[in-house]
């Protein structure tokens, strides 16, 4: 079995400690070939901790699932156990997520470097879910032709960036304190003019 370190361990304080007092646990340490038969009782020991610590995160979810169901089923449920519940549920779901984010950049690099076919699957599977097949309109109903959500997508971008006129911009500036005086908007506007005395002077040479 290939060891992979896992990214959710990372949840657990105790993951240094365990990767610590399993490295100093190993009995010979000398040479490349000791280091070696160290690293793997470091992986064996973390096998180990990760199955007492996480163990089968899919099966555990299940099982959180149902019960949780019953309990909200139930009037006379406690919101302490279903807030417990739901916060083991988030726990599980997080490293579940972790689990799934890791395994696929391993079959990123895995597939990817050795076949370019993989990278246009991937690109075309995304443009497909990030494309826009229809569009509800003010009714409510769907729209699937294409000259259409061309239209209510101008209309949608024009009407969010066009000044609303039923909006009186003076009820919000009043509540703002004034920063600049009457004299100190009259220099900031002043016409900037440069004397001879301002203007560098250039010298030439030959």
């Amino acid at each position: 079995m290939v060891f992979r370190y896992k990214i959710m361990w990372e949840r657990l304080e105790s993951l240094a400690l365990e990767i610590k007092e399993a490295w100093c646990s190993a009995p010979n340490k000398e040479g490349l070939g000791g280091i070696a038969k160290a690293l793997v009782h470091v992986q064996r020991a973390l096998r180990s901790w990760s199955n007492e610590n996480f163990g089968a995160v899919t099966k555990e979810l299940e099982g959180l699932r149902d019960r949780l169901e019953t309990l909200l089923a139930d009037p006379q449920a406690s919101r302490v156990d279903i807030r417990n519940l739901t916060d083991r549920m988030d726990e599980l779901l997080y490293h579940e997520e972790m689990m799934w984010l890791q395994c696929s950049r391993i079959a990123w690099l895995r597939e990817g470097d050795h076949n370019t076919r993989y990278f246009h699957r991937q690109a075309m599977w995304r443009a497909q879910k990030n494309k826009i097949t229809k569009l509800k309109n003010q009714n409510a109903e769907w729209c699937e032709d294409l000259k259409v959500l061309q239209a209510m997508s101008v209309d949608f971008f024009h009407d969010l960036y066009t000044a609303d006129s039923n909006v009186d911009p003076s009820e919000l500036v009043d509540l703002m304190s004034t920063k600049i005086t009457d004299d100190m908007n009259e220099a900031l506007c002043r016409a900037f003019l440069l004397t001879k005395f301002q203007m560098p002077s250039f010298r030439w040479g030959h």
